[in-house]
């Protein structure tokens, strides 16, 4: 039932850092799942407040940003940021993920599931490459599983020790920085079911 809503749920692009007039930017590539949009690589993308102010932050600040729940032409989404550097630091791209609100707010725990699934995924394929000449390196990687561990079991403010400036220490700090924005979408949207369900309640006991 995961795997069926997962063609549906999650969608990642990559954009250009540069802001063009009107609040477009420019898609780069686009995952399959945005062509039931017509939202493809390569073209321009006309973005709304919500979506250009997390876009601005992440580009100007090379951090990872959500939004709150938008409407744009094509749905309502959330969406993240994750700014794309060079050697030298600078911002070359920005990674996006947009996630489907109708269905976060309704199926909170098989996206917990299906999010942890795909990050050990990832996580997986990283530890075996490294696993075969660079066990000396394995700590973080090690660390990270035990953070897959703790956010399945419900854990969301699990933080994991950043060793180093290593390129492998930085994903504890990235995993962290993605943990605090999970914790934060799902207060979110917690939030928002609990007002939607007072609002029902108050419209009930009106016509009763």
């Amino acid at each position: 039932m995961v795997g069926d809503k997962s063609a549906s749920f999650l969608g990642a692009y990559v954009i250009l850092p540069e802001e063009y007039p009107n609040q477009k930017v420019y898609i780069l590539s686009a995952s399959d799942i945005y062509r039931n949009y017509s939202f493809d690589s390569l073209m321009y993308y006309d973005a709304g407040e919500e979506f250009i102010s997390a876009y601005r932050n992440t580009r100007e600040n090379k951090t990872i940003t959500s939004t709150d729940v938008f409407t744009d032409h094509y749905d309502s989404w959330i969406s993240s940021f994750a700014p794309i550097t060079d050697n030298s630091g600078n911002v070359v791209a920005i990674l996006g993920i947009d996630a489907k609100a109708s269905i976060i707010k309704e199926n909170q725990v098989e996206i917990l599931m299906l999010l942890l699934l795909e990050m050990a995924a990832i996580l997986a394929v990283v530890y075996v490459i490294l696993n075969l000449g660079l066990k000396k390196v394995m700590k973080p990687v090690d660390d990270l599983f035990f953070g897959i561990k703790e956010i399945s079991s419900g854990n969301l403010t699990v933080k994991l020790p950043v060793h180093d400036q290593s390129e492998l220490s930085l994903l504890s700090e990235k995993f962290n920085e993605m943990a605090s924005q999970l914790a934060q979408l799902f207060e979110r949207v917690s939030a928002a079911s609990k007002q939607l369900g007072q609002t029902s309640l108050g419209i009930m006991s009106h016509f009763c």
